[in-house]
């Protein structure tokens, strides 16, 4: 299975975070959450093998724009939600089709937004959001909309 791996520095217990991402969590849908792994060394130094993260089973994402499940009237929208909990903004996370777009997007304890800088493909687009929370709870997110050939001229 192809995957993207993206690698993040993290505060508290966790030293690094390692995101998996396999296609086929792009076609989950809204509510889906990203599986998160970590890697420990074993005592003799080699790495032990993945295991998951326990998530807060609680968090969610809400007020999604573009909501889930309908088409944008963009091919570069801006996408925002808030969050049910606050959380630890430094720590946040925003992938839109695979593409980390963190460095351009909005974060604080209660939401974030991010103007997509590049043209989205017609189609089923997929944005996931991982990171922590205040209490120190991981958290992964995602949800689906769409992208119509129509939407194109409404660069």
């Amino acid at each position: 299975m192809r995957s993207t791996v993206l690698l993040r520095a993290a505060r508290g217990a966790f030293a690094a975070l390692v995101l998996i991402v396999p296609f086929a969590v792009a076609e989950a849908g809204e509510g889906k959450r990203v599986p998160i792994y970590s890697s420990h060394p074993t005592a003799a130094g080699a790495s032990a093998s993945s295991t998951p993260i326990p998530t807060a089973q609680w968090f969610r994402l809400q007020n999604q724009r573009p909501a889930a499940g309908t088409t944008a009237a963009s091919v570069s929208p801006v996408i925002s939600a808030t969050f049910s909990d606050k959380v630890n903004a430094s720590t946040v996370t925003v992938i839109v089709d695979g593409r980390d777009v963190t460095k351009v997007a909005r974060v604080s304890t209660d939401a974030f937004a991010v103007a997509v800088p590049f043209a989205l493909a017609t189609g089923r687009r997929t944005v996931s959001v991982i990171g922590m929370t205040i209490g120190g709870q991981q958290f992964s997110q995602s949800w689906s909309f769409y992208v119509r050939a129509v939407a194109a001229a409404n660069r």
